[in-house]
């Protein structure tokens, strides 16, 4: 049998799910080929290995004081958050103000700057009198 039709039995061979006859060519091919029985017993050591992984228990017998310590980081964040949640209002209430004053400045500039540039105030002054007759003569 050739080692690739060999290789497809492995699982089934190592599960115990195998027929006899497939039991059988699996045991033969692997006393002679030295490739197939290293692969098969990297195999039995890694099904071996997620067996004892999936056997691990689960804690049965602390579950009441995992969901005692559940219960009370819970209730810790939930008292801590109103606060943060106040600190943060606060912070967004300034920085609206803020920028409230910013944009009342940032508009009313031209015209501040407008009212006060190069406009000099009216002097009560007389008109100019035409004075070219008098040197005219």
């Amino acid at each position: 049998m050739k080692c690739s039709m060999v290789r497809e039995k492995f699982i089934p061979y190592l599960e115990g799910e195998a027929r006899l006859t497939e039991r059988l060519c699996v045991e033969v091919h692997i006393t002679y080929c030295y490739h197939c029985r290293e692969e098969l017993d990297e195999l039995r050591e890694l099904l071996a290995s997620s067996r004892a992984a999936i056997r691990h228990p689960h804690p049965t017998d602390r579950f009441d004081l995992l969901m005692e310590r559940i219960a009370r980081n819970e209730a810790a964040v939930q008292a801590a958050s109103p606060q943060r949640r106040w600190r943060w209002r606060d912070h967004a209430v300034r920085l609206a103000v803020a920028a409230g004053i910013v944009i009342a400045v940032g508009a009313s500039s031209p015209f501040l700057l407008h009212s006060t540039r190069g406009i000099a105030p009216r002097q009560n002054t007389p008109a100019p009198v035409n004075n070219a007759a008098a040197y005219s003569a």
